[in-house]
Formats: structure tokens, C-alpha cells, sequence
């Protein structure tokens, strides 16, 4: 009986095409969630983490073959040992025909790129502070004797309307220090400044 390839080392690995390599995890992924299901066996499952980086580098493949695992099969992920563990939760799990075409039909590796995006933590952007971070660069680069400033016009109208809405929004930032890049007279320092050259 030939080798599965979580049975193998590196070298054996190495004999296959990297699409074979692919399609015997593959069969490999399934035969775990079997195993987990019909006999409580965590150790397939476990092997195939272990030698997935011989398989495929691509960035989420092992949360993915994790996510893979905790929906299809009778195992969750332990961060404390770092090994997936049998899960006595998982009760409603029967190994059937019907079943195995679905785990099947959703391949391992098609989930790496939705776990990934299920990962990334939204960003909150601050766009009126982005404005005020470029607008105080802007600011200094113009205090530079060596530089010239383009588009002064563009500059104005930037610095104009971030000013407005951050006094019209009473905006916490505008109120504590008093005197800030967007109040009048500093305003009217920077475009006065003529370091904005054309």
C-alpha cells in the first residue's frame, strides 16, 4: 500500500510533481475529516499542518486548513499546544455518501483567500486628521528656503476648507491647543509664507 503523503518526509515529498503533491493533500484532507468524524483520530489532521509547508507556501494556507478542519470535521484548534484537538461539541457529525461529496465539493485550499479577508480587521481612516498630518507637512516643507512649492492655489483651498469644517465641527483638536496649523492667523502665516513658488 502506498505512502499517504502526511506518512512521508521531505525527500519522499520532493519525488512528486507539485500538483500531485496538491491533489494527495487533498485526498489526505478529507480521509482526516473521515478519521475525525468515524474514530476520534486527531492525528492525520495534525499531520497534515505539519507537512502543509511542503505542499504550499502561499500566505493563509495554514488558517485555512484549520477553518477547513473546525467546519468539516470533528476538530478545533488548541492555541494553547498549538494542535488541533477532538471535539466533543460536534455531535451532530455522521460520515455519509451525502456528506462526503459536500466536504468534497469545498476544497481546503479554496478558503484561503476568504479566511484572509475574514481576518483583516476593518480600518476607521480620520480623514480630516490625514488632511491636518499633510497639511502641517506641507507646512514645514514650505519653511525650507530650498524648497519650491507647486500648486499654491491647490494648497489654499486644501488648508481653507480643512479649516472650516474642523471649526465648524468644533472638533476637540482645534479647541485644546489653541493655536494650530487651520486657526486664521496661522492660516494666513503659512499662505503669506511665499514659499509656495509656481
Amino acid at each position: 500500500m502506498a505512502k499517504r503523503i502526511e506518512q512521508m518526509n521531505a525527500s519522499e515529498m520532493a519525488k512528486f510533481s507539485k500538483e500531485r503533491r496538491e491533489s494527495m493533500f487533498q485526498e489526505s484532507t478529507i480521509l482526516a475529516v473521515q478519521k475525525s468524524i468515524c474514530h476520534c483520530d486527531i492525528g492525520t489532521a495534525n499531520r497534515l499542518l505539519k507537512v502543509l509547508p511542503f505542499v504550499t507556501r502561499r500566505s493563509g494556507a495554514r488558517q485555512a486548513l484549520i477553518a477547513f478542519f473546525e467546519k468539516w470535521g470533528k476538530l478545533y484548534f488548541d492555541n494553547a499546544s498549538r494542535e488541533l484537538k477532538y471535539s466533543k461539541k460536534r455531535n451532530d457529525l455522521i460520515w455519509s455518501a451525502e456528506y462526503e461529496a459536500q466536504v468534497k465539493a469545498e476544497p481546503w485550499d479554496k478558503q484561503i483567500g476568504q479566511v484572509q479577508r475574514k481576518n483583516q480587521p476593518g480600518v476607521t481612516i480620520n480623514a480630516y486628521e490625514e488632511f491636518r498630518k499633510l497639511l502641517i507637512r506641507l507646512h514645514r516643507l514650505s519653511n525650507n528656503p530650498t524648497n519650491t512649492m507647486l500648486h499654491e492655489a491647490l494648497v489654499r483651498k486644501v488648508q481653507s476648507e480643512v479649516y472650516l469644517y474642523g471649526k465648524a465641527n468644533n472638533l476637540a483638536d482645534e479647541e485644546k491647543n489653541g493655536q494650530t496649523l487651520f486657526d486664521q492667523s496661522v492660516q494666513n502665516q503659512t499662505m503669506n509664507a511665499s514659499k509656495y513658488a509656481k
